[in-house]
């Protein structure tokens, strides 16, 4: 048999609270009843025998017509059952102040100006029934602010969950799409038997190894992010040699910065897929990143591609700038500004 440590303590927790409640009703009521007629101990044990009703009423509507009729909106129901309810909790007061509390307790004159009118006073039923559903109000109104943040935090859990979720999958997007072209251009230079490609190799498996598993937390510091694009800007380097110039400038102090991880990379990967990747000429690149207490302005810019397949303009509405701009969405929403421009 296993037992879930969590649900026993607040199952424990609960208990308490409830006990704790019922505590404060007491002593409150003893209290100011014990100091007008002067016997604290006396108005205790009635008051033990009269909330009895009142915490038969209180549960009764908080677990059972609450949950079954108000919340399922049964309206009609839960009102037929609600006043229905209200007249057995009413006589079931009278009963027991009738017949055990003014025995027990009441002076012989209090006793007889409690049963003198009869058992069905009205203005003694009346009493009852506020002094009830006074302290069940009370209660329902504890339990519908507890489930209300209970709906609330699990709403945030599920938003979170979901958020995670799509993240991920924005995340596994760009991680495939790149491998692929890292992994054909890998193919290309062993098909030459180029020098260039265990240097190639080593890059790649420093940046899946980034990719794999450094970049599994929300945010990240800002000098990671950058050395992944710099090994990024290496590989890619060997991939081109002389037909490709980029210039990559840090501006401001990257201590303490942290960063969405791979929320950077997909700009430049565009900027040499659709700018030096068809280009036969010498092409340029331009990279700026800015760092300004709590605003990061990075700026790229690339040489237009003098070709330009059917094909490569698809691609370019794809998973590209269409995924960051996703990511982005996510994880600063309304906390930033894209801008893109092509002349």
């Amino acid at each position: 048999m296993v037992i879930n440590a969590r649900s026993l303590l607040h199952r424990e927790y609960r208990v308490l609270s409830h006990l704790v409640f019922w505590a404060a009703y007491l002593i409150f009521f003893t209290l100011q009843s014990g100091y007008l007629n002067g016997d604290y101990l006396s108005t205790f044990y009635s008051y033990c025998f009269y909330v009895i009703p009142i915490m038969i009423a209180t549960y009764f509507n908080i677990y059972f017509l609450l949950p079954n009729f108000l919340y399922m909106k049964k309206y009609w129901v839960f009102f037929l059952l609600f006043f229905i309810s209200s007249a057995v909790w009413s006589i079931m007061q009278r009963v027991t102040v009738f017949f055990i509390i003014a025995p027990l307790f009441y002076s012989p004159e209090l006793f007889q100006r409690v049963t003198a009118p009869g058992f069905f006073y009205p203005n003694s039923m009346i009493s009852y029934l506020i002094s009830i559903y006074t302290v069940v109000a009370i209660a329902a109104s504890i339990k519908l602010l507890k489930n209300y943040y209970e709906n609330e935090r699990r709403s945030q859990i599920l938003a979170n969950e979901k958020l995670e979720a799509e993240l991920k999958y924005l995340k596994a997007q760009i991680n495939p799409h790149f491998l692929f072209n890292s992994l054909n251009n890998l193919y290309g230079l062993a098909l030459k038997k180029s020098d260039k490609t265990p240097g190639l190799i080593l890059k790649l498996s420093s940046l899946l190894n980034y990719m794999l598993y450094e970049c599994d937390s929300k945010l990240i510091p800002l000098y990671k992010e950058i050395e992944m694009l710099n090994d990024f800007i290496g590989l890619e380097k060997v991939r081109y040699g002389d037909r490709l110039n980029i210039r990559f400038e840090i501006i401001g102090d990257t201590t303490g910065v942290l960063i969405a991880p791979m929320i950077l990379f997909p700009f430049i990967e565009n900027s040499i897929k659709h700018g030096a990747g068809n280009e036969l000429d010498n092409s340029w690149i331009n990279i700026k990143l800015e760092i300004d207490k709590n605003k990061i302005v990075f700026n790229v810019e690339n040489k237009k591609s003098t070709f330009k397949s059917s094909k490569d303009q698809k691609e370019s509405e794809g998973i590209g700038l269409k995924n960051v701009k996703r990511q982005l969405d996510l994880l600063y929403p309304e906390k930033y500004i894209l801008s893109t421009e092509e002349n």
